[in-house]
């Protein structure tokens, strides 16, 4: 089954005239990653995705969007907790999120797609890098 993604990246390829193996060696991803990528088989890591924008010269944001129907159908699938109750049925506190969160393994809350796309931006292109 094909994903958006994969065919963005397909459709990049041969666009820019390159076979599998010629990508490969454009982007430093192995060459079944990108066709099994292609054709939907396979979901990339942060790295990987950071390692195709780069090697076909396209923004990393643009093909970051076009994974979000798949995380979507993802996050769909995981069973949700009971949300905290706020006292007496009002609002509940921010330190009172912070702790049901805590307790269910998030170590953050509440971030914006803007910032999320960032943070991701950031991890696929800083991950190549020594510290």
């Amino acid at each position: 089954m094909h994903s958006p993604l994969g065919l963005t990246l397909r459709e990049i390829r041969a666009s820019r005239g390159l076979s599998l193996r010629e990508a490969a060696s454009q982007t430093g991803v192995d060459r079944d990653t990108i066709r099994e990528i292609e054709l939907g088989e396979r979901h990339p890591f942060a790295r990987t995705l950071g390692k195709l924008a780069e090697g076909y010269g396209v923004p990393l944001r643009e093909l970051l969007e076009l994974e979000e129907p798949a995380q979507e159908t993802a996050a769909a699938a995981v069973p949700l907790a009971k949300a905290p109750e706020g006292r007496s049925g009002s609002l509940v506190s921010h330190e009172d999120l912070d702790a049901w969160l805590e307790g269910h393994g998030a170590r953050c809350a509440l971030m914006s797609d803007e910032e999320i796309l960032d943070n991701f931006e950031r991890l696929a292109v800083g991950s190549d890098r020594q510290p």
